[in-house]
């Protein structure tokens, strides 16, 4: 936590859980383990899979040949949270049609951390002419990925040729420009006893 940079290469060594390892390098933003890290990735246990893809990309590290590789492959790993935190870094990956075929593949994924981290992900990378699954991803059952979606289309796109999926009205469906909702505190019991689970 105090950030001691010189002290990189011996904490890198000691036999601490590599998980505990990878995040006290994140803290101390040590970008010289990057190549480290990605070779983490390849790991027969799961949670430094994901603790190595996580440090990748809260160091923002350089992105390399290495690293693009390993980001790829994860893209099919078995676990959820491994997937979702490779949605996220492909986000800074070079806008190719590789990258774009995997986040396509993660927005429909089963898990709904996945998709959103994938939508935001093409958001990011995605121009004029790669909306495709951004719309289709404004039809998700998830409202957070919904918005994602929309928010992405908006950033990219002034005029959609095609006009957005209609909703039913709902405290959930507002326009996301429109101004917040404000509430009385009277109002509250009765809220959270009707539509609290739909409110986000």
């Amino acid at each position: 936590k105090m950030r001691w940079e010189r002290l990189g290469r011996a904490i890198a060594a000691t036999p601490a859980p590599l998980a505990v390892t990878l995040t006290a390098l994140v803290r101390m933003d040590d970008s010289r383990f990057a190549d480290w890290m990605t070779s983490a990735t390849r790991s027969d246990d799961q949670d430094i899979r994901w603790a190595a893809t996580v440090a990748l990309e809260e160091l923002q590290a350089p992105v390399t040949e290495a690293m693009t590789r390993a980001y790829l492959r994860l893209a099919k790993d078995r676990n959820d949270f491994v997937r979702a935190a490779v949605a996220r870094g492909l986000g800074r990956l070079e806008p190719q049609d590789e990258v774009f075929n995997f986040l396509r593949l993660l927005s429909k994924d089963r898990d709904p951390k996945v998709r959103f981290e994938a939508v935001r992900s093409l958001g990011e990378l995605a121009d004029a002419e790669h909306t495709a699954a951004l719309e289709e991803a404004v039809g998700d059952e998830n409202p957070l990925i919904r918005a994602e979606a929309e928010r992405a289309i908006r950033s990219l796109v002034e005029d959609i040729a095609d006009p957005l999926p209609t909703r039913d009205p709902s405290p959930s469906a507002a326009p996301l420009d429109a101004a917040p909702l404000r509430f009385e505190f009277n109002e509250l019991p009765y809220i959270s006893r009707t539509i609290a689970r739909r409110l986000i």
